[in-house]
């Protein structure tokens, strides 16, 4: 006799959820399988994997037998099997996107590479290059590594797709007491880069010319940045638009830029969901006449190709490729009219992208991109008011609930990222939620004129004008005294905090007891963990860089960073608990023995010498401490070459930023 399970139970519950949410159990089986792959190794990988696989394949083999008996005793495991399944392409995936990387690099003279994506800086550029293979003096391959990214800087933009050549002299990301690396390792590893590397611009020989699909992305998006450049546009309002709506975000001002960030609305400048579902909306409404001639699926259809040709476009950001999986999902549901949940359209979009590239599930956008939109997704429940009887209402308290739960839900998280975090920002994030569709609509609007010539004034001036009361927004909100920065969290006080929020809102729409006590319990052990578990340290350091044209200085107090240009012709000082740094860039000779800074740069422990720099060289070498000389870049080559001489013949250490990259010095907390 067969048992049935009760119609209330446990089981008869969680069955009905993994038949409605069947991506729940596939996203679960994923993260198993790829946290599996990372703590086994050798034979027994493979072993786990076919195995794993094996069982998963026994559902094609079930699926066969048609008797009534059979499927109904194998009906409540299908679920376990499908999870067997989605474990096997976890372990799958994470063999298949695993780095190499502990290579012997002694016999590597040179690196030959392909550029994936890059960025232009202030001071460098940085790049993110694919390593194709090893050559030796000859030219000839030597090696050829799987996975293996660097991180380049060099003074100059290679394009994305742009085949370099350079000479080996990786570093990997082990931080050997630095703390920069340490604190930053992490987040390069993330994104798949096992190495970082500088490399003077003359030494870098471009090999190929960009020509793939990247390289076409970027160019069309330099050519509309350009044309946003010159437009009626203020400045700002072009660097804002560049960022909100074609995700580059070199342009931005970086006091503008922190301002963003201490106010809680950087979001804004990052493309996400709320970005691709406002672009989205502005096509169906520009391709709203095609239900006139067609029918409504076509229209759908023509949405869901023009918004993956957008995040093409963009460069395939995690935020907008997951809303792009989502509309996809969710507009096709649409088009082929069945029933579809944006909760399954949640899930489906994390196990695709993890799927094709799991490092994701470490990223800091990755996290709160679905983070905020499951708890978006879930808040969509808790309205109290009638929508028949009063929409308007209904509306107001929707979005009020919404931005609440998003903004309290990924607090944590973004203070554990990002250091920092504004109780204030509520409001802003309210106002800006309500701005921001039409601020954004009307600058893609405004793109697309300018894409065939048409600069129309009256929508520039509103632009602006949109663009000032963004900014001041964000700039009051970070002056206010709510800010509280350099926040210190344990990884785990994140996570028990967004489990609890979302157990809160599960108790407000079921008035259950299990979510109130989940939720409860989540909050007291997030709490908890602020106090009791140990964070890591921030960070205090020097940091002394350039061009050939701009010396630069950075200090770094924990999560601030303040940059002096040191102009020609002049000295300074600079006090740090591990040691003075002078720098210099004239000649110090001609200083008066009484002047206040004679005494202090002599004594120096460390020179920072620029153009124009002219020190006594045996006098400091006859010191008990001798300093470390740090050269600038924007020394010319004769200089260059007769301060390395002088620091050679008379011992002196000396460090050359434009041969061994930005010099940092990094000293304890206080």
């Amino acid at each position: 006799m067969l048992r049935q399970t009760p119609p209330g139970s446990s089981g008869t519950t969680m069955l009905r959820i993994l038949s409605r949410y069947p991506f729940l159990t596939l996203f679960s089986g994923l993260l198993v399988g790829i946290l599996l792959a990372s703590a086994v190794s050798g034979f027994w990988l493979p072993a786990l994997l076919a195995l794993i696989a094996l069982a998963g394949l026994m559902i094609p083999a079930v699926m066969k037998r048609r008797k009534p008996y059979f499927a109904i005793r194998f009906t409540p495991t299908q679920p376990f099997f499908i999870f067997l399944l989605a474990a096997s392409m976890g372990v799958f995936t994470a063999l298949v996107h695993r780095t190499d990387k502990d290579l012997e690099l002694e016999g590597y003279p040179y690196v030959a590479g392909t550029v994936v994506s890059a960025s232009q800086g202030v001071q460098y550029s940085k790049m993110l290059v694919r390593i194709d293979t090893f050559t030796d003096e000859a030219g000839n391959i030597v090696a050829q590594p799987k996975n293996a990214i660097v991180e380049l800087t060099t003074e100059r933009f290679y394009a994305p797709d742009t085949r370099l050549i350079f000479r080996q002299n990786l570093r990997s990301l082990d931080p050997d007491g630095d703390v920069v690396r340490e604190r930053f390792a992490p987040y390069l590893r993330s994104r798949g880069v096992a190495y970082t590397q500088w490399v003077p611009q003359h030494l870098i020989t471009v090999a190929e010319a960009p020509h793939g699909l990247r390289y076409q992305a970027y160019s069309v998006r330099q050519k509309l940045i350009r044309q946003l450049e010159s437009s009626s546009l203020s400045s700002t309002s072009a660097s804002m638009l560049a960022a909100m709506a074609l995700g580059h975000k070199d342009l931005l001002d970086e006091e503008d830029t922190e301002a963003f960030r201490y106010s809680g609305l950087s979001h804004l400048l990052a493309l996400s969901g709320m970005h691709v579902g406002i672009v989205a909306w502005v096509l169906s409404w520009l391709l709203f006449p095609l239900m006139f001639f067609l029918r409504p699926r076509w229209r759908w259809l023509a949405v869901i190709a023009l918004i993956w040709l957008y995040v093409w476009l963009t460069g395939w950001y995690v935020s907008a490729l997951r809303a792009c999986i989502m509309s996809t999902l969710l507009l096709g549901a649409l088009v082929v009219q069945r029933r579809n949940t944006s909760v399954n359209a949640i899930l489906a979009a994390a196990f695709i992208i993890v799927l094709f590239d799991p490092l994701q599930i470490t990223t800091a956008g990755f996290q709160l991109s679905f983070a905020a939109a499951l708890l978006l997704v879930l808040s969509i429940g808790i309205n109290p008011i009638d929508h028949h009887s009063h929409p308007r209402i209904f509306k107001i308290f929707s979005l009020v609930a919404a931005t609440l739960i998003v903004t309290a839900g990924t607090m944590a998280l973004s203070a554990y990222y990002f250091h920092n975090i504004t109780p204030a920002s509520f409001v802003p994030n309210l106002l800006a939620g309500c701005l921001l569709p039409f601020y954004l609509g009307g600058g893609i609007i405004y793109i697309l004129l300018l894409s065939v010539g048409l600069d129309v004034s009256f929508l520039a001036m509103m632009i602006n004008k949109g663009t000032e009361a963004i900014v001041r927004l964000a700039h009051v909100t970070a002056s206010s005294p709510s800010l509280i920065t350099d926040v210190r969290l344990h990884a785990a006080v994140p996570v028990m905090f967004l489990c609890g929020m979302v157990c809160l809102i599960l108790w407000l729409r079921s008035r259950r007891k299990l979510p109130a006590i989940l939720s409860a319990g989540s909050f007291v052990v997030a709490i908890a963990g602020v106090f009791l578990l140990p964070v890591p340290e921030g960070l205090r350091a020097l940091r002394a860089s350039g061009t050939a044209k701009k010396d630069l200085i950075t200090m770094y107090d924990n999560d601030a960073a303040k940059t002096d240009t040191l102009q020609s012709g002049s000295c300074g000082l600079y006090d740090t608990p591990a040691g003075s740094v002078g720098w210099c860039s004239a000649d110090m000779k001609l200083l008066d023995a009484s002047h206040p800074l004679y005494a202090k740069l002599q004594e120096a422990d460390y020179l920072v010498l620029g153009r124009g720099a002219e020190i006594d060289m045996q006098n400091i070498a006859m010191r008990a401490h001798r300093p470390t000389v740090v050269l600038l870049p924007s020394l010319r080559d004769a200089e260059r070459d007769t301060l390395t001489t002088r620091c050679t013949r008379f011992g002196l250490p000396y460090h050359d930023i434009a041969a061994d990259g930005p010099f940092l010095l990094q000293y304890p907390l206080r």
